[in-house]
């Protein structure tokens, strides 16, 4: 929970959040991403892809998860197109695939890792996000075509 009330300026428009309320598929849509979001190791494994492609071992070397642990949640996180595999070499590389789940680590780095932080003892200034790397469509109609 925030320390600070958020001002008028600062909540998004009540008739978008009305909109989103009614539409059941938009619901549905925010439910699904918000559950992938919903596990540590996931929530750290965007992290770090959100900063640039990884493989499977350079994942596991930086967050110390066990490749099984890793294998599973990165299936999951394939699974819901929050992510996009690329062969190279011998190497399998993830990187982040969904404008939804950018837009939401974004949302959290500003939060969590950053002087606005309410917990200052997680604070992590050094990251660097980069955009999804598109992959030609979405599942839960995240759109990957929006570009920054």
């Amino acid at each position: 929970m925030l320390s600070n009330q958020l001002t008028k300026k600062e909540i998004a428009n009540p008739a978008d959040l009305t909109d989103m309320v009614s539409n059941r598929a938009s619901a549905a849509q925010a439910c699904a991403l918000l559950r992938a979001l919903a596990n540590e190791d996931r929530l750290l494994i965007l992290c770090q892809l959100a900063q640039g492609e990884k493989n499977v071992g350079e994942l596991e070397q930086s967050l110390g998860i066990r490749q099984p642990t890793l294998s599973q949640q990165l299936t999951v996180l394939r699974e819901e197109k929050l992510v996009n595999t690329e062969r190279k070499g011998k190497y399998i590389y993830y990187h982040l695939a969904s404008q939804a789940a950018f837009e939401i680590m974004q949302t959290l780095y500003h939060l969590y890792c950053t002087d606005n932080n309410p917990h200052p003892q997680q604070k992590s200034s050094h990251l660097k996000l980069k955009r999804p790397i598109p992959s030609g469509g979405e599942k839960n109609g995240y759109n990957h075509d929006q570009t920054g």
